[in-house]
């Protein structure tokens, strides 16, 4: 039995499904279910991976090592490009942390669990923030992967069992993975697993099995109806122009896509075939595999340099053209020069295997570590401040940990204690405390971690309460500093905060709760970041305009107890230091340069000379 002869419509349906995706990463208003075109290569990859090793199992000429070692030769190449261009920006490009974040993606590629990463990420597919990710595509290569591991398996169970029961088999597993991500897809915590893991997509790439098994097995002729290829084709164009990502996907309506890809796949010389087998639509799918891995690295690092804001970031016209020139030179230049020559290039499995794949994963591997134990490289930066002190809200050498226990800081001998609660808010005023300890000799605790806002009553954060109401009666002051604009207006919020004031006023301790900063419309890093690379880096900076509104609620509340309400903000030019971008570290966080800043302006009346 042969394998799979070429077919130039099915190159021509890959350059549809490679176009679509590339348009709505450019601009998601150019074509909104573009993000689809991943489920028609699932459905191809399928079909064309299930032809040939279910033809040479049947053939008895199946073997795991050359199947693997021809996807090696396939694949890997052009990924190992990807992973050289991607860390080579990322040194010169992104800052620290995002450098670190870059790393631990890398050896998810390495891996082929990106799609595993990706789906525990705080943010999915479709926020602003992802779009920055230059890695975030190739969680459909690890689905793929995965497939390709867990397939052969499946297959070769089912004909050594029960061949007559293989279609049945995968019919089974088809749907009962469509119904997993359609329920998965309506609960919101689970919204992320839904969209990348393997058994939530694994339906679609078995919708390609499923047509392959018929056509080998079950006698399933081509298609040649051209009212059932356009109406196929028709309805693949409505689902690109007019699915968001509003709608519950993936799901149902993945199967619904999914069908008339099959349908067009199983055609033969119908007026779609002829379409798609045109020349153009051809070669740009053979370029589809070098399209897919550079389109979207490119996007994302320009959109990491461009976009100062939070709500996503459009890509100006003309900047588009340039930009699909650039995706299609890095494109022809991997296809050329990496993907087609070291494909066909003769070697060895034993070769293939090292070179391939094992010293190349390894290298990149122990950069990876490399760059990890430093945090990011911080070291590129010439400035201290431009790589710790404006990009950090918290003293690392100070409170090195994520949750912030009782770390010490002002005079640490001292007999009188300070004690600071919350959650980042409280982490970013550390330093301006830390500060006026010194000045008054006291010495000064943190407890507190990032997220552990008054209604969050995770393990972690009732882990970092508990620490707290050990120690709080051993305090001289008690500092309380959250996040208010989120809360202010939720009456469950406030109702924790008097419970915690009515606990706290008990104490011999004073207690003080800190105004919250105003915050920005814009991420100060990114335009310092900006700034550095020498682009022009054009920005409005803004004040939050519900600034102080939350304050004064909060004052509010804080006025029915023994309890202090401080704003370090009062009688400072609050314009000259919003407009130094350098005082914060994102839209609602000081920076540390910015809590010194504010410590120097306030030393001469700080916080105990008000009190007294």
């Amino acid at each position: 039995m042969k394998n799979t002869v070429y077919r130039s419509d099915i190159d021509g349906l890959r350059a549809i499904a490679v176009l679509s995706v590339l348009f709505f990463h450019l601009d998601s208003s150019y074509l909104p279910g573009g993000f689809l075109g991943v489920d028609v290569f699932f459905v191809i990859s399928g079909y064309l991976i299930t032809r040939i090793i279910y033809s040479q199992k049947l053939d008895n000429d199946f073997y795991f090592t050359e199947f693997y070692s021809k996807r090696i030769k396939r694949i890997l190449p052009p990924i190992f490009l990807l992973l050289s261009l991607v860390y080579v920006l990322g040194y010169f490009i992104m800052l620290p942390y995002d450098f670190y974040k870059l790393c631990i993606s890398i050896f998810s590629v390495l891996f082929f669990s990106s799609n595993i990463q990706y789906s525990f990420r705080t943010n999915d597919y479709f926020s602003g923030d992802s779009s920055e990710w230059p890695l975030l595509h190739t969680w459909s290569l690890s689905v793929e992967e995965q497939y390709y591991l867990l397939f052969p398996l499946i297959l070769i169970l089912f004909l050594k069992k029960s061949k007559n029961n293989l279609f049945l088999v995968l019919c089974i597993l088809s749907l009962l993975s469509f119904c997993i991500a359609q329920y998965l897809s309506y609960i919101k915590d689970y919204k992320s697993i839904s969209y990348y893991f393997i058994f939530t997509r694994m339906g679609e790439l078995l919708i390609g099995s499923l047509l392959a098994v018929s056509t080998i097995s079950l006698g399933l002729k081509q298609f040649k109806s051209n009212l059932l290829s356009i109406v196929s084709l028709i309805i693949i164009l409505f689902l690109f122009l007019f699915v968001d990502n509003s709608f519950i996907f993936p799901g149902f309506i993945a199967l619904l896509l999914c069908m008339p890809v099959a349908i067009i796949i199983n055609s033969k010389d119908t007026v779609v075939n002829k379409l798609l087998s045109h020349k153009y639509l051809v070669y740009v799918g053979t370029l589809s595999y070098s399209l897919y891995l550079f389109h979207w690295p490119i996007l994302a690092f320009y959109r990491y340099v461009f976009n100062f804001g939070y709500d996503g970031y459009k890509i100006p016209k003309i900047d588009s053209l340039i930009l699909l020139v650039v995706i299609f030179l890095f494109s022809l230049f991997s296809f050329y020069f990496i993907e087609k020559p070291f494909r066909y290039k003769k070697t060895t499995k034993k070769q293939t295997f090292y070179y391939y794949f094992l010293f190349p994963s390894l290298f990149f591997v122990f950069t990876s570590i490399f760059t990890l134990y430093s945090n990011g490289l911080p070291s590129r930066f010439d400035d201290e401040i431009y790589g710790i002190s404006i990009y950090s809200h918290i003293d690392k050498n100070l409170c090195p940990a994520l949750i912030n226990i009782g770390c010490k800081g002002g005079a640490v001998s001292s007999n009188k204690k300070i004690i600071v609660y919350g959650n980042s808010h409280a982490e970013h005023y550390y330093q301006y405390i830390n500060d006026i300890s010194l000045k008054h000799n006291y010495s000064s605790s943190l407890y507190a971690s990032g997220g552990c806002g008054l209604l969050n009553d995770s393990k972690k954060c009732l882990f970092v309460k508990e620490q707290f109401y050990n120690v709080k009666e051993q305090a001289d002051f008690i500092i309380i500093a959250y996040r208010w604009d989120s809360v202010y207006l939720n009456p469950e919020a406030m109702l924790r905060l008097k419970s915690l004031l009515k606990d706290l006023s008990q104490l011999k301790a004073k207690v003080i709760v800190m105004a919250q900063p105003p915050s920005i419309n814009l991420d100060p890093k990114k335009i310092n970041n900006c700034i550095r690379l020498g682009f022009n880096c054009d920005y409005n900076l803004a004040v939050n305009p519900f600034y102080p509104k939350y304050n004064d609620k909060i004052k509010s509340v804080v006025d029915g107890f023994d309890v202090i309400f401080f704003d370090p903000f009062i009688n400072i030019d609050l314009k000259n230091y919003v407009d130094d971008i350098n005082n914060f570290s994102d839209k609602d966080h000081l920076s540390l340069y910015g809590s010194k800043t504010l410590y120097n302006k306030k030393k001469d009346i700080d916080i105990f000379d008000e009190i007294k």
